[in-house]
């Protein structure tokens, strides 16, 4: 490869690395949200996660379809996306990268983001209202982001290593059509987001819905004697707590197992371990083990054989949840599952935000048998 290719790729890849916050808008950084709700932090840190995930898995590899190897992803709906080395852009590649192939996986991140949003606000009694125009801010970023990075694939590949030999395709039109998308999504929320309800109103809600409950804990104050009323303030604390919490004591996460290969066992145990990424700093979290248990009816093969590209979902339930219940709360940390191949040194992760509603409503995907 002469000097010049390898400067512009080293070029390539530190653009392409860049945060989604420090995109240009206009010619003009374009700056975050000044006004930060409570919410911020988190709806931040889970829109940059999805970003990272987008970039090095759906955009990034294009980079690579004039080197001479195989290039392979997976778009939205699981179609495998093939070309062999040195095939070229021009044509049917170029359709399928600019032909809805990313939009979906903008969309599903709009709305995900969106739900998020408003999940800790009625958690957590932020106002809504503010926390979606952030999170609208954010993802706007987001899309200029992407198409950004896909106009840079574009103009490298169809320059075969010399990207100023052609002109840059203009992405506008792209980011416009995204932008109306995030606006309607958010203007629909407004209109029927309401401000969240203060403790007291809380309390009431409660009451009316659950009387008997309400009734119990406060006799079991009474019965107790005011004479030790703060050591049985502590004891009524504890109670309700476990009370309240008995029903999500148990986390259960659905792992989707993707087979990249030729037909493989794996391992019934798998591995799991948390990081919180706190800014300037990230925390790891012991490793622990669960068994995956397979949601499918059992086939003649086993539980655990899984056929040539064939997926399957298992369950494995987290054990020890009161450790890890203060990051569930405030969605600061990544869940990795490691599954191994039976018998083989072989291994694959997947990742997902550490976050109650995300963790129930979507399965954490694992590629294993892939080649590297």
């Amino acid at each position: 490869m002469e000097l010049s290719q390898k400067i512009e790729r080293s070029l390539l890849l530190i653009e392409v690395n860049l945060p989604f916050w420090s995109i240009k808008i206009g010619g003009k950084v374009a700056k975050e949200p000044t006004q930060k709700t409570g919410v911020y932090p988190v709806i931040r840190k889970l829109i940059r996660d999805e970003w990272e995930r987008l970039r090095e898995n759906k955009i990034t590899p294009w980079n690579w379809l004039n080197s001479g190897k195989p290039m392979h992803v997976i778009d939205f709906y699981g179609k495998e996306i093939n070309y062999q080395g040195g095939a070229g852009f021009e044509g049917s590649p170029q359709t399928v990268f600019w032909g809805r192939y990313i939009e979906p996986f903008l969309e599903d991140i709009i709305l995900r983001a969106l739900e998020r949003t408003l999940a800790v606000c009625r958690d957590e009694g932020h106002e809504p209202k503010a926390a979606l125009t952030e999170a609208g801010i954010l993802l706007h970023a987001l899309v200029r982001d992407a198409y950004n990075a896909m106009a840079d694939v574009d103009q490298r590949l169809r320059g075969r290593g010399y990207p100023n030999r052609v002109g840059r395709r203009n992405v506008d039109g792209h980011v416009a059509a995204m932008g109306r998308f995030i606006d309607m999504r958010v203007n629909g929320l407004l209109a029927v987001a309401r401000p969240s309800l203060t403790r007291f109103q809380k309390w009431k809600d409660y009451w009316a819905n659950h009387r008997l409950v309400a009734v119990l804990l406060l006799g079991f104050v009474v019965i107790t004697g005011l004479g030790s009323l703060t050591e049985n303030a502590s004891k009524l604390r504890v109670f309700a707590r476990t009370w309240l919490w008995s029903s999500s004591e148990k986390m259960l996460v659905t792992v989707r197992v993707q087979n990249a290969g030729p037909a493989a066992e794996i391992d019934p145990l798998c591995e799991f371990y948390l990081i919180e990424d706190a800014g300037a700093f990230s925390q790891e979290y012991p490793k622990g083990r669960a068994r995956l248990k397979s949601l499918a009816p059992t086939t003649g093969r086993g539980d655990y054989s899984l056929a040539d590209r064939e997926s399957r979902e298992y369950e494995l339930e987290v054990p020890n949840l009161s450790t890890y219940r203060a990051l569930l709360q405030r969605g600061a940390a990544n869940f990795h599952c490691v599954v191994h191949l039976a018998g083989s040194p072989q291994f694959a992760v997947g990742s997902m935000p550490f976050q109650s509603d995300l963790l129930r409503s979507n399965p954490l995907l694992v590629v294993v048998n892939q080649k590297r």
